[in-house]
């Protein structure tokens, strides 16, 4: 089932412009915040590879045709794409990765 999803986290306070500008600044100042303070595990490493390239799958699904496909449905309850899943994981993974430092 493919389903758009033309919605994003507070559509209700920004336009499709300014919410891609403070994602990318916040995916900048993440990956920076990581690469200087948190990385040095293989696990993290990993998890920020997929975290980057599922925002970079949003991105340009969103800058080229308006809105995210859902293609994923689960129970007819929560519909996501394969970007959405990778940055989930990479966040785990990268949780982990702090948390296994430790």
């Amino acid at each position: 089932m493919n389903k758009l999803s033309c919605d994003f986290i507070f559509s209700r306070f920004l336009n499709v412009g300014e919410f891609i500008a403070l994602g990318f600044l916040g995916t900048v100042f993440f990956s920076i915040l990581y690469v200087n303070y948190i990385r040095r595990s293989g696990v993290g490493d990993t998890g920020l590879v997929m975290f980057l390239i599922g925002v970079a799958g949003n991105l340009v699904e969103r800058l080229r045709f308006g809105c995210v496909r859902d293609y994923i449905n689960f129970f007819g309850y929560l519909s996501f794409n394969i970007w959405d899943l990778m940055v989930i994981l990479g966040m785990v993974l990268i949780i982990w990765g702090m948390w296994k430092r430790k």
